[in-house]
């Protein structure tokens, strides 16, 4: 039945009932005390069918607006009659929601008569896309974003730094983004403003102490040894990081976050602080120094006290840090901090301790929502059956969990049509199981045939249904593909990783990923 053909899935109870209720050419609303911006999105896909700009009014309008601030963040109830709509929700982004689900139910020029009570499993349904080691243009961004909007993902995560490049403008410190593309400060607010309109909160990543190659090229006095570092271009892990232990490195730091802390409205800002080796640390005059005034540990310590003090400094912002799952090897944490957990490569057991005392944690797992890996490693069916656990543990009821994301690291994805190709449909089935948590596969694909048939007609590239469950001989020979080109992409990898760290990530991958063990 139509009225249950979309994706994701209604959350709560869905009524079907007969007639439809049309549309007219101008349709009139009663925002109800609501900001007129969260119905920019519905106005826009609304006009791009033809329909004339929504008309306001104090009453009588066919579309009405409801306050009630009972409801849950996000969650909503529609009402669709012959003689008019009724749509209910405690803020702009509940209204946003139910919008989504009225205008998917558009057929033509009418709207199906129903009634639905819905809302989110998780508050954070989100999308990491990293623009560091292949750049997407803004429009790209957009497009995006707007398929994340329909499908009612809620959080952009935005990785714009790494070693490859540096993907923001910095009028303070304009070498950062010398001779190579960029998001200008305008690009970057008008992104987030497309984002706020569909529901869409924009999380900035600046990846700090590691993956700093391309800012140290450019400011290798920020460095341990101060010496150039030449600008990379493939993946890896790599030993010349920020210095922990020079008071410049933190002043410099300080005014780069308050630029990029006002770009953004959101109140969180990710800082990364994963594959960070501390080598250069440990023959630092510098770090040492700082490690013996501050009475630590070790350098993983001295790591935890270099984003505490980042931390501390964005408080005074309104901001709140989030950092990879990495940080947890550090005695030392900023209060004002949650946790994006993707792998745990050592038994230390630093994230169940972490979640098991409170902390808030988004689920990234590599082994299911890593995006850059191909179907036969995170299958679609994968995708969609995920639940967030740790340590073999179910998690997906706890109130720690905030949420699920997916992630896609670009070093293999050149192009934008590879890009789409990588999403989706994958992220699809994150949607599914993020807003209405596990269902009956099978009607999860029914729904995603037609989804998929209304992406050819927007232009958007995807990987054919056929394609994304892949097994036997077709998974073996994918899997070959790629591991030649992983191999062949991540020329730095051995700098900064010990052998006997590699073979244990080569055997977590191939037990997280069922594969043939094959060495990295």
């Amino acid at each position: 039945m139509a009225l249950l053909q979309s994706i994701p899935g209604i959350n709560g109870t869905a009524e079907v009932q007969e007639g439809a209720f049309a549309v007219p050419a101008e349709l009139t609303v009663e925002r109800g005390g609501f900001d007129p911006w969260c119905l920019s999105a519905f106005a826009s896909r609304l006009a791009e069918k033809g329909f004339a700009p929504l008309v306001f009014k104090d009453g009588g309008a066919a579309l009405r607006l409801r306050r009630d601030g009972a409801y849950a963040p996000e969650a909503y109830t529609l009402e669709v009659e012959r003689a008019g709509i009724s749509l209910t929700a405690s803020g702009e982004r509940g209204i946003i929601q139910g919008l989504t689900s009225l205008f998917e139910r558009l057929a033509g020029r009418e709207i199906p008569c129903c009634r639905l009570s819905d809302r989110p499993r998780y508050g954070h349904r989100g999308f990491m896309l990293d623009c560091s080691r292949h750049f997407f243009e803004s429009a790209e961004i957009e497009r995006i974003l707007e398929e994340m909007a329909l499908v009612k993902l809620n959080i952009f995560h935005w990785h714009l730094s790494d070693d490859q490049g540096w993907r923001i403008e910095s009028r303070a410190f304009p070498k950062l983004h010398a001779g190579g593309p960029r998001y200008t400060q305008e690009e970057i607010r008008r992104i987030v403003a497309f984002a706020r309109d569909r529901g869409i909160e924009v999380i900035p990543e600046i990846d700090l102490p590691g993956h700093t190659t391309a800012l140290l090229s450019v400011y290798p006095e920020l460095s341990c040894r101060e010496e150039p570092v030449s600008p990379v271009t493939g993946g890896g892990i790599f030993p010349i990081i920020l210095c922990a232990g020079k008071e410049r490195v933190y002043e410099f730091l300080f005014t780069l976050l308050d630029e990029i802390a006002d770009l953004f409205d959101s109140p969180l800002i990710h800082l990364g602080g994963d594959e960070a080796p501390k080598t250069e640390w440990e023959q630092c005059e510098h770090c040492k120094a700082a490690l013996k005034r501050l009475g630590l540990e070790d350098f993983e310590d001295l790591q935890g006290h270099f984003t505490a003090r980042l931390a501390e400094h964005l408080a005074g912002k309104g901001k709140k840090v989030r950092c990879w799952n990495d940080i947890l090897k550090s005695r030392v944490l900023p209060g004002n901090m949650d946790i994006q957990y993707w792998v745990e490569w050592d038994a230390s057991g630093g994230l169940e301790s972490y979640f098991d005392r409170g902390g808030g944690v988004v689920f990234s797992d590599m082994f299911s929502l890593y995006f850059d890996y191909p179907a036969s490693f995170s299958s679609l069916q994968k995708v969609f059956r995920y639940e967030p656990a740790i340590g073999g543990r179910s998690r997906a009821a706890s109130p720690n969990t905030a949420g699920v994301e997916a992630c896609l690291w670009t070093e293999r994805v050149p192009t934008a049509a590879a890009l789409e190709r990588a999403i989706f449909p994958r992220l699809f089935a994150l949607a599914e199981t993020a807003w209405a948590g596990p269902g009956d596969y099978r009607d999860f694909e029914d729904r995603l045939r037609l989804k998929l048939e209304t992406l050819k007609t927007r232009g958007v590239s995807f990987t054919p249904l056929e394609q994304c469950n892949p097994e036997g001989e077709a998974r073996l020979a994918e899997i070959a593909r790629f591991w030649k080109e992983f191999q062949a992409s991540s020329g730095g990898i051995e700098l900064a990783v010990p052998p006997e760290t590699m073979a244990e990530m080569s055997k977590a991958m191939a037990r997280g990923f069922n594969l043939p063990e094959l060495p990295l």
